[in-house]
């Protein structure tokens, strides 16, 4: 497969307790991501009169490079000042590069500022912002990318800078992958970072594609409507209200449907399956809450199909919950709850120049969810509770 066709072709994974500590799998590669669409937040893309690039700018001579077209071939660096913030943003449209100047930004939807972008790259330049420089730092940058950032020359700030912004122009057909080439401003040839630049770029379209296609086809939770039984069990009754957002920008933690199986394992009762579903990462919490039992003897733990103990299953994970009681029939509630780092990102259309994006990194914290309960009735032959 070629360069090309890599990088039009290309995350997303798990991550729970009754209220007990433990292990837990590798975390996913992404993080939940907001974009605000208001109108009211106005600013500038910091510049100078003349048109300053890669190939110009005072801090940028380690990598005077530009792309491999005849013209808008140069990479800027964008500061965005706006509504408290005040550090690095994202020229979106690549034809209309500068800065010249400063430049005035007011802030306006995605939609508006590309009315024809697809679905799939509006869930690539997500994963790019929430999951690449400069939320996180350039030499994590290159390690996410398998691009070595120490070989000579070293990669740096402006690098990861550099790779990232190519590649939005490339996720939202502003240029061709076959330009992503790093031309040495002065000799015209490639630049010594070229090839490693290059390869992460090429890394950044497949990961972020990957991650979009993931979310093209989920497997999407079967949810009540009401609380009816929705299990072909006859010894269970589940209510579960968990249904996905409309908005799939939106953060969620829900049940996948409800359990329909019940057996005896080593004097406990078996009750499942159970997966939880989120937008989130990190390590979710589940409580499990008796409604009615009368001798104290209730006591709740994870296992697996087989009966073996889970210490802390994970987003996504298929568990069972084994459960210790005195009577033939019990009610119970099982919630969970997860806490999770919320990305806000502001979209900024400019009145002559560029669109920026920038992002307001880690300053919004969701403050945890409890997103969603599922009641299960489990009864005995006689159907008594």
């Amino acid at each position: 497969m070629s360069d090309t066709d890599k990088a039009q072709a290309y995350a997303r994974a798990s991550g729970t307790q009754i209220a007990i500590g433990g292990t837990q799998k590798a975390a996913p590669v992404t993080r939940p991501f907001t974009i605000y669409s208001g109108t009211d937040i106005t600013g500038t893309a910091t510049g100078n009169e003349n048109v300053e690039n890669y190939c110009d700018l005072p801090y940028t001579g380690a990598s005077r490079y530009h792309l491999n077209r005849p013209d808008h071939n140069g990479i800027f660096q964008f500061f965005l000042t706006a509504d408290g913030y005040d550090g690095l943003a994202f020229c979106l449209d690549k034809f209309r590069d500068g800065p010249y100047g400063d430049v005035p930004y007011q802030s306006n939807s995605f939609e508006a500022l590309f009315p024809d972008a697809t679905e799939r790259q509006k869930n690539m330049l997500a994963w790019v912002i929430a999951n690449l420089f400069p939320a996180v730092s350039s030499s994590e940058t290159f390690s996410k990318l398998g691009v070595d950032a120490a070989a000579t020359p070293v990669l740096d700030d402006n690098d990861a800078y550099a790779a990232v912004q190519v590649a939005i122009w490339v996720l939202l057909g502003q240029i061709s992958p076959d330009e992503v080439y790093f031309m040495d401003c002065a000799t015209g040839q490639p630049h010594p970072k070229s090839d490693r630049m290059r390869a992460a770029v090429l890394k950044i379209l497949e990961m972020a594609g990957s991650f979009a296609d993931t979310l093209a086809s989920p497997t999407q939770p079967v949810a009540g409507t009401s609380c009816q039984s929705c299990c072909k069990s006859e010894f269970i009754n589940c209510c579960n209200k968990g249904t996905l957002p409309a908005d799939p920008r939106e953060p969620y933690l829900i049940f996948n449907g409800c359990p329909d199986e019940l057996r005896s394992v080593c004097g406990r009762l078996l009750i499942g399956p159970f997966r939880l579903n989120s937008s989130f990462t990190g390590t979710p919490t589940i409580t499990i809450d008796p409604l009615c039992f009368c001798d104290g003897s209730f006591s709740a733990s994870f296992m697996d199909f087989c009966g073996n103990p889970i210490t802390t299953p994970g987003i996504g994970d298929e568990f069972y919950i084994a459960l210790r009681v005195g009577k033939g029939s019990l009610c119970f509630q099982i919630t969970a709850s997860v806490s999770g780092t919320v990305t806000r990102v502001v979209t900024m259309g400019g009145d002559q120049h560029s669109a920026g994006l920038s992002a307001d990194w880690g300053s919004f914290r969701d403050p945890g969810c409890d997103c969603d309960g599922v009641h299960v009735r489990v009864c005995d032959k006689s159907g008594d509770v």
